[in-house]
Parts: structure tokens; C-alpha cells; sequence
């Protein structure tokens, strides 16, 4: 992927927002953000935040979500220009906004929707304790990947290999974070294969597979 560097003045911008978000955040909650890196899907770290995350008193995860949206959507352009072979434009900000904004609105009708499912199977604590991991471990899985996209804004150097690592880096974190957090829950969850299957197919395996296709 070719950068022209007057085109790219937006891209560094927003790459040294979301630099000076995980810095503040870092700062602001050293011992959180020391064991979100080490072990985001272990049990003390689960015990410890869910029920601060469910009274909406989180702030932390808050922060986490805040850099994930518009970081993740930096990624996401990136990568498609990288497929596409074409070259960053400074137009390519509102791009940008309107992945941030359906990436948003994505996991919002996807929490939706899961919370829907928990209800109609009454399994709502166990899908909360779930998805509040998912989501732990989602923000985490980007967190290596978004390192090496800030390398690839500033250098030169690479930016097509250090893209392709990124990529593979994120689907390998995210599908070992889901495997974690399925594994520790299916049995409180209480669901018959069936339904399970039916749930991990519609709301978990068929978004994935949605975005890579349109990337």
C-alpha cells in the first residue's frame, strides 16, 4: 500500500489520538490496565470488574471501548486499501467516520441480539459474564495488532508486511479471546448443542465472516 504523505495528515492525527487515549488510560489505571494486558479472561479479573461494568460505573472499560471504535475502524481502512492496492487519499477521513460509526452500530445490534437470546433461553447471567469477556478480550486482541498500524503510519518501511501481520495477529487474538470465554461459560450457559450452535453460527461466526467478506 503506497501513502502519499500530504494525503495522510488526518490518518496520523487520528493514529496520535487514540496513542494519547492508551496513555491516559494507562496513567489514569495502572494495577486495571496491568492486569488487562497480563490475563484479561481470568477469573479474578472477570470477579472483580463485571458487576462495576454492569452498574454502568467502569470507567475504564469505557475508555477501552472509546479507543476500540474509532482504532479498530483506522485498521479496518488500512487493510482495505492494503486489498485494494490503492493509496490513501485525504478524502479517505470520511471513510473513516462511516466505519467507525457502522462498526459501532454493529456491536450494538449485536449485543442486542444477544441479550435477546439470553433472555428468551434464560440464561442472562451466564451471557453477561460472557459478553463482558468477549468484550474484555475483543478490546485486548486489538491492542498488538493497533501497535503495529501506528508503525505502519510513521514509517515507511514495510507498511504491507506490517499490515498483513496485523490482520493475522487481531483474527488470531479475537478467535483465541471467543474460544477462551465460550469455553469457560458454555456450561453455567445451559444450552442444549443445538442452540448453542445456532448461537455461535447467527451471532458469532456469521459477522466474522460478513466483514472479511467485505473487506
Amino acid at each position: 500500500m503506497e501513502k502519499a504523505v500530504h494525503a495522510t495528515d488526518w490518518l496520523i492525527v487520528v493514529a496520535m489520538a487514540m496513542m494519547a487515549l492508551i496513555a491516559i488510560t494507562r496513567y489514569a489505571y495502572a494495577q486495571r490496565f496491568h492486569a488487562f494486558l497480563t490475563d484479561p479472561g481470568s477469573n479474578s479479573y472477570l470477579e472483580q470488574h463485571l458487576n462495576l461494568s454492569q452498574r454502568g460505573k467502569d470507567a475504564f472499560t469505557l475508555l477501552m471501548e472509546l479507543f476500540f471504535y474509532p482504532a479498530a475502524s483506522l485498521l479496518i481502512v488500512m487493510w482495505i486499501k492494503l486489498f485494494s492496492g490503492t493509496s490513501i487519499h485525504a478524502s479517505d477521513w470520511i471513510l473513516w467516520l462511516e466505519v467507525t460509526l457502522a462498526l459501532a452500530l454493529f456491536f450494538v445490534v449485536n449485543n442486542f441480539l444477544i441479550s435477546l437470546f439470553a433472555y428468551l433461553f434464560n440464561v442472562v447471567p451466564a451471557f453477561a459474564s460472557y459478553s463482558f469477556q468477549k468484550m474484555t478480550y475483543r478490546q485486548w486482541a486489538l491492542l498488538f495488532p493497533m501497535a503495529l498500524g501506528f508503525v505502519s503510519v510513521f514509517a515507511e518501511v514495510a507498511s504491507r508486511e506490517l499490515l498483513f501481520t496485523s490482520l493475522a495477529l487481531f483474527v488470531v487474538l479475537y478467535l483465541y479471546g471467543l474460544f477462551r470465554s465460550v469455553t469457560k461459560h458454555f456450561s453455567a450457559m445451559n444450552l442444549n448443542m443445538m442452540h448453542f450452535m445456532l448461537y455461535l453460527c447467527a451471532l458469532e461466526i456469521a459477522p466474522i465472516l460478513i466483514v472479511f467478506k467485505w473487506l
